[in-house]
């Protein structure tokens, strides 16, 4: 999924209080994410390559 074309002007993104999501979008593609927060996702288990989302992964990213 390449969402880097459809959330293009995208700096921030929080997911918070989602018990049952499992899958995370490769938020490393988006190229102007600047903060991204992630809080009590308990049915998320790893975070690998496929979140980062290649290898120019997070460019701007200053908080996690």
């Amino acid at each position: 999924m390449a969402i880097s074309r459809h959330l293009t002007n995208l700096v921030s993104f929080e997911l918070r209080d989602l018990p049952t999501c499992s899958n995370l979008l490769p938020l490393g593609q988006l190229p102007h994410l600047d903060k991204l927060s992630l809080w009590k996702l308990p049915a998320i288990k790893r975070i690998d390559r496929e979140f980062c989302g290649g290898n120019r992964a997070f460019r701007r990213l200053l908080s996690f």
